[in-house]
């Protein structure tokens, strides 16, 4: 829902979710542990081959992305963890 097929650049239609999210662990859950899990399809990688090894890769990449995101707009990097 958040990316496209492959990718782990976030779409704008999900940033509109994902500050929802934010304004929610804000309100109910300051200070609190946020962990962010990367997750992809079990299809193998093939037409990104040159980005990403496997689905491993490309979904740490994602867990990345949305922990960047959240980390820019108010989540302290110190609530943030991916895996």
């Amino acid at each position: 829902v958040l990316f496209a097929s492959g990718q782990s650049e976030l779409k704008e239609s999900s940033k509109k979710t994902l500050d929802r999210i934010i304004k929610a662990i804000n309100n109910d859950y300051p200070n609190k542990k946020v962990i962010v899990d990367g997750h992809t399809d079990s299809d193998p990688i093939t037409k990104t081959r040159d980005k990403w090894k496997d689905n491993l890769d490309l979904s740490a990449a994602r867990a990345r992305t949305v922990a960047g995101y959240l980390g820019e707009r108010g989540i302290s990097k110190r609530q943030l963890s991916t895996r």
